[in-house]
């Protein structure tokens, strides 16, 4: 095998990342802090916060459909990636993108009864 195979064959795949908005319950010791989601993938997620840990921090992030020890990797002002410690199943990853997951999320809500005040009626 030749050493261009070699590295072809290890060289790691950056898992498929999906966008979304969804609000997630990330444990830090006792305190309990929302945060939003911005897109998720089998190995971790970006996240928006208004105070986002710090690098290192390892939480818990309650997703709904599905519960992930991960480690926070990057942060940059409000936005932080946390790599899963267990990566998400592909049975997990379906039930968190599915369309009744994002319609049944307290964003979701918000969002129709925002859009149900500005609907107009013929």
């Amino acid at each position: 095998m030749t050493d261009q195979a070699l590295n072809l064959t290890t060289a790691p795949t950056r898992a498929r990342r999906f966008k979304m908005f969804h609000i997630a319950e990330m444990r830090v010791l006792d305190a309990r802090v929302k945060v939003h989601v911005v897109n998720l993938s089998s190995s971790g997620l970006m996240l928006r916060s208004d105070a986002p840990p710090a690098v290192g921090t390892v939480a818990i992030f309650d997703l709904g459909a599905a519960e992930r020890r991960g480690r926070v990797v990057w942060c940059d002002t409000d936005r932080c990636g946390v790599q899963f410690m267990v990566p998400l199943t592909d049975a997990e990853l379906d039930a968190l993108m599915a369309p009744s997951a994002a319609s049944t999320s307290p964003a979701r809500s918000a969002f129709d009864r925002l859009a149900s005040r500005f609907s107009t009626t013929a």
